[in-house]
């Protein structure tokens, strides 16, 4: 059984679907494929991967193997495209992910439309990026725009249920598609209380605001043990990184397109934090998630070329980190050893070009002007649970 996610940070709700899962499938296994330190948002998480993974385990996940860079930092299609990739690696047959209101059903006869929609709403994709929209709006208004002739009882634009939707597309892709399981979004626990969601613990902990009740006792101890991390620490190594670069320079970096270098390089000079700059750059054509993945590529100085070379080693050789397991998920580890399934504890140099987004990433996640963050990928910190 897998569930792909981010866990930025570990909630209530989350505990609940791990409790679903095992539930509703009486699972042998839970394996978690998890962001590391970029998430798909464009930010850094809260709390480092590590940390991370020990909540999921410590909550009742059994493994916890992290996503490529090349899943978090791109829109929701690609999201779900590598966190299918990474779950039918590790031999999952079920998989479970979070909706709003929407059941397996409704979104799979949604997913059958859109199918048969797709080279479609591929066509007009291009259309609407040259017209300025960024790629995952120009996906959303090509899909609804095709699409507005069926008939759905759920919000296909919700977040959820926009990758529910990707991971069911990339699901029938495979050879031999996995069960798949939507567990409707839990809005308040047996108490009455309003579950949050990760944006809204992340908004309350940093306005000082967060409760203990809000979520579950060991992330609130993680989040007042820290550091915690938020974008605009790192708000001068990011004007650094854009003003040291010529226009052309930033044009070369990943995601960006013809003529918002400059608008960058203006703007950011007028700015005076991370949050001012998002609101100068983002607009109907622009969506703040799809500026922050602009941004943290710049911050990490991945260019285009570099990201297609990454891209080739890792298709040709996967890279997975195992982040943490209990005696559960030893066990199976020992299986797809035995079955001759790749995946690795440590990092290895003959293999880091396949892992270069996520060292990258790290290194500078490292790197806070503003908290003595850990060194993420050389000191043993994967975390095994007896």
């Amino acid at each position: 059984m897998g569930v792909i996610t981010e866990y930025n940070p570990f909630h209530l709700g989350h505990a609940y679907q791990l409790q679903q899962m095992k539930m509703q499938t009486n699972a042998e296994v839970v394996i978690v494929a998890m962001s590391g330190n970029v998430v798909q948002r464009g930010e850094f998480a809260i709390i480092d991967k590590w940390k991370r993974a020990e909540l999921a385990i410590e909550s009742g996940a059994d493994l916890v193997i992290e996503l490529p860079l090349l899943a978090s930092l791109q829109a929701a299609d690609y999201f779900a495209h590598y966190g299918i990739q990474a779950l039918n690696h590790f031999k999952v047959n079920t998989f479970a992910f979070g909706t709003e209101t929407a059941h397996t059903n409704q979104l799979q006869t949604y997913v059958e439309s859109l199918i048969r929609n797709q080279d479609r709403i591929d066509e007009a994709i291009p259309n609407l990026i040259s017209q300025g929209y960024s790629y995952a709006a120009a996906i959303q208004m090509a899909t609804e725009a095709l699409m507005e002739d069926v008939v759905v009882d759920f919000n296909p634009s919700s977040s959820n249920h926009i990758l529910a939707i990707q991971y069911l597309i990339y699901n029938q892709k495979l050879d031999t598609a996995m069960q798949a399981i939507a567990i409707p979004r839990l809005k308040e626990n047996n108490h009455h209380t309003l579950l949050l969601s990760g944006s809204q613990i992340r908004s309350k902990w940093f306005n000082q605001a967060l409760e203990r009740n809000d979520l579950p006792q060991m992330t609130y101890d993680a989040l007042l043990n820290g550091p915690t991390i938020k974008w605009d620490d790192y708000w001068s190594l990011l004007k650094y990184a854009v003003l040291s670069k010529t226009s052309l320079e930033l044009s070369q970096m990943l995601h960006m397109r013809e003529g918002f270098e400059n608008r960058l390089i203006n703007e950011i000079k007028l700015s005076e934090s991370i949050d001012d700059l998002m609101r100068s750059l983002t607009s109907k054509r622009w969506t703040t998630s799809s500026i922050q993945r602009i941004l943290m590529a710049v911050l990490l100085n991945i260019s285009k070329v570099e990201w297609e070379s990454y891209q080739k080693a890792f298709q040709n050789q996967p890279f997975y980190r195992i982040l943490g397991f209990n005696e559960q998920g030893q066990r199976y580890l020992n299986y797809l050893k035995q079955n001759k399934i790749d995946f690795h504890t440590k990092i290895y140099e003959n293999k880091s070009k396949a892992y270069f987004g996520n060292l990258r990433a790290d290194l500078v996640y490292a790197l806070n002007p503003n908290h003595q963050v850990r060194e993420q990928n050389y000191q043993t910190l994967l975390y095994i649970k007896k």
